[in-house]
């Protein structure tokens, strides 16, 4: 995402096969994802009936998810370095699979699945996920079990595949892959019960988190081969990307966001030593709670492999620490005594202030915060990173309220 995507600018054709968006979409794609969130979010009726349901903000591409009168869904979608396009679910020009007529049973009986899918009658199917252009996912009732569907664009099969080899590797808590399908970029998952810990109140999360630590210290020591190098210039693009979309509409926050981000790149450029198996992507919502397993059993399980890598062990503390508030603390002390490593906390408040930083202007893009408030934080979030900050200034920062910036 660049500044240039937030104008007018060419948009791709409408194929034979895709019915044409309304001129309402159309007129609202050609505004730039910037206006467009602007106008369906002012709070209005607005005369089209459109509303959104949805808005997807990211260093790949910016999507929103808007409803008709009618409740056919239709996608807004601007992807970096390429042309906006504009489809009605389910016509995803990435993921073709779903064109296809009852697109989930006819994938599931199709012989092309390595093993084999699970025998049993097909029941409910649930979207519970969807990144246009890229991601679609599905709870699937089969038989008497409950499984995950995934369907990748081209680009993310090998992580698919990848997640499916690195969670085989993982002791009992870790989330299987049942059977995958080349040809299609599709992968069946077993559904973890329970509640994902994003979900959990506060106080009642501390069952969870007292086996959260050695559970990451086994992840950590896993030996798992053919795994990519991870990327510490994400945050970086991601930040890039937000203050460019935030830019248009609040110039006081990106003029503060620019030189924090900056700093934050410097201290992430510095060498590290060797990495280990991280899970790459561990907020919340990829830990799940299982209350009602027995005693000594795992209750902790861990979703959605795609973004495993070798790399810091900070990478994968620093969502947690981020979103934990002031448990956070006693999080980061109980997995340096069950592992014997000391976490670099430069690098680990680096990656907690880039966390909060791209809240800030999630939160921002979105309208959750005025930009007044936003510059407050990108503020607070620059101060942490000085030196020799004002006593406590760090530590409110990064161990505060659970979710602040």
């Amino acid at each position: 995402m660049n500044q240039a995507e937030h104008h007018p600018g060419p948009v791709a054709p409408t194929t034979s096969n895709r019915p044409l968006p309304p001129d309402p979409v159309e007129r609202l794609l050609r505004l730039g994802s910037t206006l467009a969130h602007a106008e369906l979010t002012a709070g209005a009726a607005r005369p089209d009936g459109l509303r959104l349901t949805r808005a997807q903000l990211g260093s790949v591409a910016t999507s929103l998810l808007v409803r008709d009168r009618s409740e056919a869904e239709w996608v807004l979608h601007w992807p970096v370095g390429a042309q906006a396009a504009a489809w009605r679910w389910p016509q995803d020009p990435e993921l073709p699979v779903l064109r296809r007529t009852d697109a989930v049973h006819t994938l599931l009986v199709d012989p092309g699945w390595e093993p084999a899918v699970p025998a049993g009658a097909l029941g409910a199917v649930d979207r519970v996920g969807y990144r246009p252009g890229r991601r679609a996912t599905f709870r699937v009732e089969k038989g008497s079990r409950s499984y995950l569907l995934k369907l990748a664009c081209a680009a993310d099969r090998p992580g698919l595949l990848r997640a499916g080899r690195v969670a085989a590797a993982m002791p009992a808590w870790a989330q299987r892959a049942v059977a995958h399908h080349p040809g299609w970029g599709a992968s069946l998952f077993e559904f973890l019960p329970g509640l994902p810990l994003d979900r959990l109140a506060p106080d009642a999360r501390g069952a969870p988190l007292v086996a959260l630590p050695e559970l990451l210290v086994a992840l950590h020591g896993t030996d798992a081969a053919d795994l990519p190098p991870w990327d510490a210039d994400q945050p970086i693009r991601k930040l890039e990307a937000l203050t460019a979309a935030v830019a248009p509409t609040a110039s006081d926050v990106a003029a503060v966001a620019r030189p924090v981000t900056e700093r934050i790149a410097a201290r992430l450029a510095v060498r590290r030593g060797r990495g280990v198996v991280i899970h790459g992507d561990l907020s919340l919502r990829n830990l799940v709670w299982d209350a009602s397993v027995p005693p000594g059993l795992p209750a902790l399980g861990v979703i959605d492999w795609d973004s495993a890598a070798i790399g810091p062990r900070e990478a994968d503390l620093s969502p947690l620490v981020g979103l934990l508030g002031p448990a956070a603390g006693d999080l980061v002390a109980a997995y340096e005594r069950a592992g014997g490593h000391p976490l670099n906390r430069d690098l680990l408040d680096a990656l907690v202030l880039a966390n909060r930083l791209v809240r800030t202007l999630r939160h921002t893009a979105s309208g959750r915060i005025t930009p007044v408030q936003a510059r407050e934080r990108a503020v607070a979030i620059g101060a942490a990173l000085d030196p020799t900050p004002t006593p406590g200034t760090a530590n409110r920062v990064i161990f505060g309220q659970p979710g602040t910036a």
